[in-house]
Order: structure tokens, then sequence, then C-alpha cells
């Protein structure tokens, strides 16, 4: 395990050696984790434990930001630029600490299923794990990988004492990183697991309403607060699943060779990991397009999210099984041609400046301007808006009852979750002490 620890850690370094020498790229959302880090961060300054409301974006008009949008990626790359880097320098270091969080944790499960923990490395050089940073600088979701190994290995862990609360930690943890990976995960990885394992049913159920609740500082709000914002624009037609299928109006050629590369690599002799692969990159393709018009799964907005997951039950399927010499050779002739692409990517993306103006500005999501604004008036290619046309905002840095609501359950769900694992120590001592009485 040492050895395989080492080596994530180096390729971990290596992998992001672009983003360290040169800085994130300013592709797809990189504007707003800089916009996100730089006020997250200087709140955490300031004191604030929960920064929800980011006072100078959209140019000083203000921003609810952190009532939608999960906050634990922004933690860390607050933190960072409190302890003393820029915020690029914190941004590029919370990539890659979430690369190196995800090859630790693959690595544990992989130990855990008696598999050898280098595979791990495979499942973060994988296409669709890179180009969640270096095509999509989608900074939370690629935060979220690291939570799936420790979901799955939770999962499989019963009835051992510790699985419940890693399960309701690691479940928690991934709705306050990413909430649509979240979803995605409890459809495609959490159902199926549990399925075949339905005599602890009971320990899966208490897990899913500690994590439910251990997330509900940032759920509650979330969920209840939507009618304050123009939380609409999250899902035209253009970020609707169902949309995004071979036959659709969108170019999804980019995905096809990841999901195909994922099927030929699981083709091994697991049965249950490969089967999970190939329906769930079916699903990434958007190929059964009814799925996608489920209400929940409709609000992921790209079908191809699901890449996270498939690439995870493709490793393990590699991993905890003979894997066949063809299979492995195609799988790594299809990333090829995704790899090789990514290259090109980032080769461009690195030649791109982020704007001049962007610490003044600071232009934020249009979903998060108040209800009523006049959305024609927002420059999608700069997020400049035009102060007479936005609504008054109803929704501050001002407390709210879900907010105290919503803190409240997390801490009461913390607290039984402390009591759910200090308990057997607790019994145990007890135990010893009647003994010693005796």
């Amino acid at each position: 395990m040492r050895l395989a620890m080492a080596a994530v850690v180096v390729l971990a370094g290596l992998l992001m050696l672009p983003t360290l020498i040169w800085g994130p790229a300013p592709i797809d959302s990189a504007v707003y984790n800089y916009v996100w880090t730089k006020q997250f961060g200087e709140a955490l300054g300031q004191g604030v434990m929960y920064p929800r409301w980011l006072p100078g974006s959209f140019e000083g008009l203000g921003s609810p930001t952190f009532y939608f949008y999960p906050p634990l990626a922004f933690y860390v790359s607050g933190l960072l630029q409190l302890s003393g880097l820029t915020t690029l320098q914190a941004i590029a270091g919370t990539a890659l600490l979430a690369l190196l969080a995800s090859g630790l944790s693959m690595a544990a499960w992989l130990r855990f299923k008696g598999a050898n923990p280098l595979w791990a490395l495979l499942y973060m050089a994988a296409p669709y794990h890179l180009a969640d940073w270096y095509q999509r600088a989608a900074l939370a979701e690629f935060m979220s990988f690291a939570w799936l190994p420790l979901i799955a290995l939770a999962i499989e862990a019963q009835p051992r004492r510790w699985a419940t609360p890693l399960l309701a930690v690691s479940f928690a943890g991934l709705t306050m990183t990413h909430l649509p990976m979240a979803v995605l995960a409890g459809v495609g990885l959490i159902l199926p697991m549990i399925a075949f394992r339905r005599e602890h049913l009971a320990a899966y159920l208490l897990a899913g309403m500690l994590g439910f609740g251990l997330s509900a500082a940032y759920l509650l709000p979330a969920l209840t607060l939507q009618h304050h914002v123009s939380i609409s624009l999250m899902w035209p037609p253009y970020f609707q699943p169902a949309t995004w299928s071979p036959w659709g109006p969108h170019d999804i050629g980019w995905v096809v060779p990841m999901a195909a590369a994922s099927v030929a690599l699981a083709a091994a002799r697991s049965r249950f990991w490969f089967l999970l692969t190939l329906v769930l990159a079916a699903m990434s393709l958007a190929l059964i397009p009814i799925i996608w018009n489920v209400p929940v799964l409709r609000q992921v907005q790209f079908p191809w999210r699901l890449l996270a997951i498939v690439e995870f039950a493709a490793v393990t399927a590699v991993a905890t099984s003979r894997p066949r010499a063809w299979a492995l050779a195609l799988a790594f002739a299809v990333a090829a041609l995704s790899w090789g692409r990514l290259i090109g990517v980032v080769f461009v993306s690195l030649q791109n400046t982020y704007p001049a103006e962007i610490d003044q500005t600071l232009p934020d999501a249009p979903e998060y301007l108040p209800a009523g604004s006049d959305l024609a008036a927002f420059g999608p290619s700069n997020g400049r808006v035009k102060a007479q046309a936005v609504a008054p905002a109803t929704l501050t840095d001002l407390p709210t009852p879900q907010v105290s609501w919503g803190a409240w359950i997390s801490l009461a769900s913390a607290a039984l979750l402390s009591g759910l694992a200090l308990a057997p120590h607790l019994a145990a001592m007890r135990w010893k002490r009647r003994l010693g009485a005796d």
C-alpha cells in the first residue's frame, strides 16, 4: 500500500504539471472558480464560517451563490488562498489535492476488494477524469471523484461498525461537493450496489438519513430558496440531458471514445461491474433518452457527467478480475483518442488569459440574479449586467429560517453520528469496568 500511495502522489503531480506551471486555464467554468474562490476566501478571512453571499459579484451588486452551490471545494480553495496563495494558485492547489484524494480513496477501495491498489493510477488518468479539469475546469465536479470509492467501500464494508458512519459522511461530502454528481451516484452506484445487499438495508437507510442530515446546512436552503433567484436559467433546452443523444442537436463526439474505452476496459470477468459500466455508459451517451426525462435526473444538465461513475466501475471491474489482454489493448487504444485530444485542448487553453477586468467586475452565474431581473440585459460573453435591469435582491447575507434550521439539523445529525461511532467503544469501556469491579 505504501508503494501505491507513493505512486499516487507522483502521478498526481505529473498529471497536474500544466496547471502547476502555467496556472489554471481560463476555460469554461474557470472564471467562476476564480470569482468564487476569491470572495469565499476573503469571507473566511473575515470570520464568516459559511459564506453564502458574495458581495462583489455582478460588479458589486452581490450574489447569493452559496445558498445554492455546494461549498466544499471552495472551502479548500478559499482556505488555500487565506494561507497566502494567490487566487489562481489556490485553485491549482485545490485541483491537485482533489486528484490526489481520488487516487488515495480508489487505492483504499481496491485494497479492500483484495485487488492491486496500483490500478488507482488508471482511475486518476482516466479520460473523463482529466477532461473534467483540463477541458471543463469543473473544480467541484473534479473533487467529487474522491467520494465515489469511499461510498462503494462503505456499502460493501457492512456490517463493520465503521461502515455506516463512513457512508453517511461520504454521501454528505459528495452532496456538499457537487449536487448533480450526488444524484447520479445515488442512481448509478448506490442503488445498484445495495440491491445486492438487501440484508443491510436498515443500515443503508440510517446512513442515508444521516448523510442528508449532515448536508442539511447546505441542502435545505438550496432546495427551498430557489424562488428568490433566476434558477430556471440552469435548465434551458441546451442544459436538458435528453437533448444530448447522438441524434440530438448537440455534438457529443468527444464523449463517445471515453464511454467506449470504459466498456472495453470493464470487459473482464466481473459481471456486476461490467454490466454496470455498460448500462451507465449507454446512459451517459443518452442512448435511452426517456431515462433523462425523470424529474430529478433531468436537472443534472449533462448525461455525460455519468462518465465519472462509468470510469470508477470500469477500473473496479478490471482490477478485481483477471483482465483480458485484448480488452485492455482495445481500451487503451480507444482512450488514446481522448488523451490525444486532451493534449491539444490543454495546449490551446493555456494560451488564453483571464479577462483583465475580472477583479473589478467579478462576473457570476446568471441563475443567481434576483428573480424578476431582465435577463436579456445580461452579457453572456463577459458576465456584465446593467444595474437598472436587475431586480431588487430578496436574498442577501441576512439570516433566514432555512439557514438556521439547516444548521441545527446538521449539528443534530453530527451529534447522532458521533454517538453511533462512539457507542461500541463506550460499551466496551463499561464492560471492562464491570469486570474490574468484579
